[in-house]
């Protein structure tokens, strides 16, 4: 038994590994409060309007917006976890959505529009450029923002908007 053992009493030691604030002596599950300011900064972040390296104004996005969850789903598919993805790949999965229907027989106006896409992800800070390759890579910061945003719209959006109307 090691003195942080002793110091604390057996007790400690028949307890489950549970993060603190999570479990009271009865055994019943407590609520654990998360402070939101963080989560409320990263959306005011991402839906504000931004410049990117050159000086170019970018839009904003709208994470409930479809255009926007479509591009979200797009650039978060689990293929492009280990290489990255490139203006092909993403150009191949959105051939499909509202986004590059007016351009299906123009390669080099799909392509165009898919590039603006990249400078407005990159502008927000989602995605970063992998070094000497023409791929990219979604970051840490986008990966968690993209994640809650679709998950709001497919779930928490629904189940509110159900709620609302009861």
């Amino acid at each position: 038994m090691g003195s942080d053992e002793k110091r604390r009493g057996l007790f400690v030691s028949v307890l489950p590994s549970v993060p603190t604030g999570q479990l009271s002596l009865s055994g019943k599950r407590l609520p654990v409060v998360v402070d939101p300011t963080k989560a409320k900064r990263d959306l005011d972040r991402v839906t504000t309007r931004k410049t990117d390296s050159a000086g170019r104004g970018c839009a904003a996005l709208n994470p409930l917006a479809r255009r926007d969850a479509e591009l979200f789903q797009s650039i978060m598919d689990g293929d492009h976890c280990l290489r990255g993805f490139s203006n092909r790949d993403i150009r191949e999965r959105l051939a499909r959505t509202l986004l590059l229907q007016d351009c299906p027989n123009n390669s080099k106006r799909a392509t165009g529009k898919v590039t603006r896409i990249f400078r407005r992800f990159r502008a927000h800070g989602l995605i970063a450029k992998v070094p000497r390759t023409r791929r990219w890579r979604v970051t840490t910061y986008g990966r968690r923002v993209m994640a809650a945003a679709l998950y709001m719209r497919q779930c928490d959006f629904p189940r509110f908007y159900a709620q609302g109307a009861a």
